[in-house]
């Protein structure tokens, strides 16, 4: 998707850009389908958003967040912060449909060498074919071969857990333009509305300690899972989806979002923790800046007319993106500190959750927080 985003916004400023794309990007239905509002008026930007809407792109405007109990409970308008909601190949797919009107090429090879050559990167992919380039963007995830060509490290941790997804059919009790979230002790889970319409997608956060049991659960033990956590999951026709359907939770970032004549982008500079949607939102924010800063100095040979070279291009998008993705993996952290498995974080959550609940000026800030303001 970051790939996708960053071929958009290149494309659109007039370079001729390549993207080597090595997975089929219909087939994984389990990868993140939420868009914050910032995010998709950067997409609107590109001219991208009606191959989003084509594809049946809808906003969920608000969520609510409770506990088995069904008290404390916060219901949250999003506002500002409302999710474009498609899911993630169609979002893909769109992005790189609007990046190929632009004349971006979109080529299904994996690249499995890059190589500084002279002032630009050469890469070589797996059938053998090479390419010269002026721009590099590592849009290639969080073990990005891009990034270790550049000799990039990173800083990383895992939070002991991973999030289960699943698909079943929207229950009955929740509209389609709403979220949903429990807590519990055991981890919590959240359900948001996809594509197509009358689809859900179930998320749940498990520690590894508990992964092996969910990870071969049948429909019927999952569906006994999920009620022991909430007895209005347990109602759910729960299925898995092709592809990977298991994400361990970590935190990476890079030292480092350029060298010369190369930017990363997405994971391969930052993962984050996926509490409160922030992901492909970054990725977006990263391919805007990219577009921004750098492309008129690709444009106009080493400068930019005012004397500004390549390299001080890249770094000014290194010094636009470094900083607000960290605060918001930052961000990210403190809030999953209080769902790890136990009584005493669970304890902690649902006092936060009952002083959200009664304090509206506080809910609101949080939802544009989380919304990329």
């Amino acid at each position: 998707m970051a790939g996708a985003a960053a071929a958009c916004a290149l494309a659109r400023a007039g370079l001729r850009t390549v993207v080597y794309e090595r997975r089929h990007l219909d087939r994984d239905a389990n990868r993140g389908d939420a868009l914050h509002a910032d995010a998709v008026a950067r997409v609107e930007s590109w001219d991208a958003l009606p191959a989003l809407e084509n594809r049946g792109a809808f906003w969920v405007r608000r969520s609510v967040f409770t506990t088995p109990r069904g008290a404390p409970r916060l219901e949250m308008p999003l506002n500002g912060g409302a999710l474009l909601m498609l899911a993630h190949a169609d979002i893909e797919l769109g992005l790189a449909e609007t990046a190929e009107q632009y004349g971006a090429e979109v080529r299904d090879q994996a690249v499995k060498e890059a190589h500084r050559d002279g002032d630009g990167w050469r890469v070589v992919t797996k059938t053998g074919e090479e390419l010269r380039v002026r721009l590099l963007v590592g849009a290639d995830g969080a073990r990005s071969l891009v990034r270790e060509a550049a000799s990039i490290p990173v800083e990383s941790h895992q939070f002991g857990q991973s999030t289960v997804v699943l698909h079943a059919p929207l229950p009955d009790w929740l509209d389609d333009e709403c979220g949903f979230a429990t807590i519990h002790p055991d981890g919590g889970v959240l359900i948001l509305p996809t594509t197509p319409r009358g689809l859900c997608r179930v998320v749940a956060q498990v520690d590894d300690e508990d992964l092996p049991r969910w990870r071969s659960a049948d429909p019927t033990e999952l569906r006994e899972l999920l009620g022991a956590r909430d007895s209005r999951l347990g109602e759910l026709d729960v299925q898995r989806y092709t592809g990977s359907h298991v994400y361990r939770l970590g935190w990476q970032h890079a030292q480092r979002y350029v060298a010369p004549g190369l930017a990363l982008v997405g994971d391969a500079a930052h993962v984050t923790h996926p509490n409160g949607g922030q992901g492909m939102t970054l990725a977006v924010y990263d391919a805007a800046a990219l577009g921004q800063v750098v492309a008129p100095a690709l444009l106009n040979g080493n400068g930019n007319g005012d004397g500004r070279s390549l390299t001080a291009a890249l770094w000014e998008y290194a010094a636009r993106r470094r900083m607000p993705s960290w605060e918001s993996l930052e961000r990210a952290n403190r809030v999953a500190r209080f769902q790890r498995k136990g009584t005493l974080p669970y304890a902690g959550s649902v006092a936060m959750l009952g002083l959200f609940s009664i304090s509206p000026s506080v809910t609101a800030r949080l939802a544009r927080r989380f919304g990329g303001e």
